[in-house]
């Protein structure tokens, strides 16, 4: 799970962490214009969406100012995140996916792209970890099986002075 920014840490400390999410969710990415007293839309607003209790717990805290409720943004990418995993995981193409979430496929691909880039550098970062034991310890063996002929295509072996710019030996 993420962490929580900041703005939603602070309303958390003043009305709990089940009145934030709830805000969170009504509210996320508005600007909400917290009543002094207990009367008008604002105020039923907030009742309907927290509850008489926790809406005068805010109303004492933020009474008679405009309040940004932040979105958490990064939680809500890497839940969406989450889902086309398990939608590619359960056989849907990516056009599938984007039709089902409303989205173009190129931002479907480079959603799922993105995610895959983040698994491979930790898994980058986890590798240079010397805690960390190898299941392939012989570097001949890792060698073998990584950069077997068989794997390489005819067309595509180069020659050690290839890869030094000297061309054909």
């Amino acid at each position: 799970m993420t962490q929580r920014v900041a703005g939603l840490t602070m309303l958390a400390e003043y009305i709990g962490d089940e009145a934030t999410e709830k805000l969170r969710a009504a509210f996320g990415g508005c600007q909400v214009k917290v009543p002094k007293t207990r009367a008008g839309s604002w105020w039923q607003r907030l009742v309907e969406t927290l509850g008489e209790r926790d809406a005068a717990d805010f109303c004492e805290a933020f009474g008679g100012e405009t309040v940004y409720i932040p979105r958490n943004a990064g939680e809500e990418r890497d839940a969406i995140r989450r889902q086309v995993r398990d939608m590619l995981a359960a056989g849907m193409t990516y056009l599938e996916i984007a039709r089902t979430l409303t989205w173009t496929v190129r931002y479907t691909e480079r959603g799922l792209r993105k995610m895959m880039e983040a698994r491979c550098a930790a898994a980058a970062r986890r590798a240079d970890d010397p805690r960390q034991m190898s299941l392939l310890q012989h570097d001949a063996l890792r060698d073998a099986m990584f950069f077997s002929a068989e794997r390489v295509p005819a067309d595509a072996r180069l020659t050690a002075a290839h890869h030094a710019g000297h061309g054909d030996i």
